[in-house]
């Protein structure tokens, strides 16, 4: 079954490009940054390269690349809001919604993009009962997690935040020469 559903979504990565979307509609301009980074983040080829990059993650059959396919095909949007969550700092229960604590969810470091991404990651395995792909502790203070998908997959965001302006200038020259190329093969300019 678990090559049937890659087998699907490779389909759907050859017909259009969709990813999750993180949505928030707070106050928060410090977790508004974070979420505005990681959508883009979303939409760029490198992350997903660099998850492909994976053999084997602890806690699942999936390789890197199935990961990589799923997740940049899983075109959901996920709400993002505070709760009073007073023993953790974030928590995922199902593919709509992540929910963070006002107490303990640091919305100013790479931290946060991590533990976003980490919660994004439960949602997509979320989407079906097929996908088996997260943890099986809630507690990683032996770091017996650190090689399953949410912990690898929140790590890679976070280090890209390090590499962001570059991230960002790369992204938008690749835009920008892809639009002057669809004008230009239209016969509209140059």
């Amino acid at each position: 079954m678990k090559k049937v559903i890659f087998s699907i979504l490779v389909c759907l990565s050859l017909i259009s490009k969709s990813q999750p979307n993180l949505v928030y509609d707070g106050k928060d301009k410090h977790l508004k940054s974070q979420i505005d980074y990681i959508n883009n983040l979303l939409k760029s080829d490198e992350f997903y390269n660099e998850i492909s990059k994976y053999e084997r993650f602890y806690n699942t059959e999936y390789s890197g690349k199935e990961i990589a396919t799923i997740l940049r095909n899983a075109n959901i949007d996920i709400v993002v809001k505070y709760k009073l969550l007073p023993l953790c700092n974030a928590s995922t229960t199902d593919s709509k919604c992540i929910k963070l604590s006002r107490l303990h969810f640091d919305n100013k470091t790479n931290i946060g993009i991590n533990t976003l991404v980490h919660e994004l990651v439960h949602a997509v395995d979320f989407m079906d009962d097929e996908l088996d792909f997260t943890h099986s502790s809630n507690n990683n203070d032996d770091h017996s997690q650190d090689n399953t998908v949410p912990w690898v997959v929140g790590l890679i965001a976070e280090n890209y935040v390090s590499k962001w302006p570059v991230f960002v200038f790369v992204n938008t020259l690749k835009l920008f020469f892809s639009r002057l190329v669809t004008i230009n093969s239209s016969n509209v300019l140059l």
